[in-house]
């Protein structure tokens, strides 16, 4: 028993030393967990946490490690074009990707970027769009024209 309770206590010590020590070089926070801080201290939820945290990686990656400081629009541009051309995700997904980047360089960086256009989102393709209409059966969608449940269009008594 008192070899375990000597064993808490010595990594006990081991890990108020290693905290001391980063506060004693007062590093600046990691990119990542400054991404982290800022999402917490916006409230936003942790889906939304891990999902932008997990872009600015994989940017961060595609881009062989270089600091986002040091890239721009274009190299958005490539990273948004990598994952539609060869990773193959939906527009959704490339919008998510898209936003976690502009949070990154407005909120975490506070660095303005010159305006992105419309070249960094995908349009759904003709397939897409006739998926929606149609629907997988071949059928048109019974729900195409209505209103979604709760809308302020809805047409049942008291709706509103």
């Amino acid at each position: 028993m008192q070899t375990t309770a000597a064993s808490a206590s010595s990594e006990h010590t081991i890990m108020a030393t290693n905290s001391s020590r980063r506060t004693q070089t007062s590093q600046p926070p990691r990119l990542l967990d400054q991404v982290r801080h800022i999402i917490r201290m916006k409230h936003m939820s942790r889906r939304t946490e891990e999902a932008y945290v997990s872009y600015t990686r994989q940017f961060i990656l595609f881009h062989n490690k270089r600091h986002p400081k040091d890239m721009g629009v274009s190299e958005i541009r490539a990273y948004l074009s990598h994952l539609a051309v060869e990773r193959n995700v939906a527009a959704s997904t490339q919008n998510v990707a898209l936003s976690a980047l502009l949070f990154l360089y407005r909120e975490v960086l506070q660095i303005d970027l010159p305006h992105t256009g419309d070249a960094c989102r995908t349009e759904p393709s003709v397939s897409e769009l006739l998926l929606l209409y149609v629907g997988a059966e071949g059928f048109p969608s019974p729900d195409l024209g209505k209103p979604p449940n709760g809308s302020r269009f809805s047409r049942r008594a008291g709706a509103g």
